[in-house]
């Protein structure tokens, strides 16, 4: 069976960023600004209805954010939650960057 993967050139998403949205729980996680921002903010939300990460790019190398984002996928999936993910370059740059562990993982997902 042949995928085919389309490249998408925009996307807009727009909320209010580390807040409710019309009664949907949802979050916007703006990694740019992770300066002011620690990995523990990742925790819980699973129990949201929508999660937005952005600039995943901007913590790639960073082992304590990855490990915290790498957990965050997993409980996601496991809640059954939509999780997006933005960056400035391809998952394959980011995994590239990542810990041997992290990338392995990436592979069997």
């Amino acid at each position: 069976m042949m995928s085919a993967v389309m490249a998408v050139k925009s996307l807009f998403i727009s909320g209010p960023p580390l807040g409710d949205h019309a009664g949907s729980a949802l979050r916007l996680v703006p990694l740019a600004q992770r300066e002011s921002l620690a990995p523990a903010l990742l925790e819980g939300l699973e129990t949201l209805d929508l999660v937005c990460v952005d600039d995943l790019d901007a913590v790639a190398g960073a082992p304590e954010w990855e490990q915290a984002l790498f957990h965050l996928f997993n409980r996601m999936r496991e809640a059954g939650r939509p999780l997006v993910f933005a960056a400035r370059t391809s998952p394959a740059v980011a995994i590239r960057s990542a810990s041997p562990r992290s990338a392995s993982c990436s592979r069997r997902t």
